[in-house]
């Protein structure tokens, strides 16, 4: 069901903020040490930025979100790989 009201557009952004950040942060976990800072940098100013965007839904009952369409599908599931 679609978000209808402010607040549950405004919940939604920030739940899709925080996944966002989780799976940015452990991207960038997986670099050099040399490049992992400018990553998770990037990766905060991002949701920063994410989370300034969920607060103006919340102000501006007009606001929705952006549908940003081209880059790669991300997953949120942790898989291991279980060696014998």
């Amino acid at each position: 069901m679609p978000d209808t009201t402010p607040q549950q557009r405004y919940q939604t952004a920030i739940r899709e903020a925080g996944g966002g950040l989780k799976v940015s942060l452990e991207e960038c976990r997986a670099m050099a040490v040399a490049d992992r800072k400018g990553c998770e940098s990037t990766a905060r100013a991002r949701y920063q930025a994410d989370m300034d965007a969920a607060r103006a839904m919340l102000r501006n009952p007009d606001a929705r979100p952006v549908n940003i369409v081209g880059g790669p599908v991300r997953s949120t599931e942790t898989t291991y790989v279980v060696k014998p």
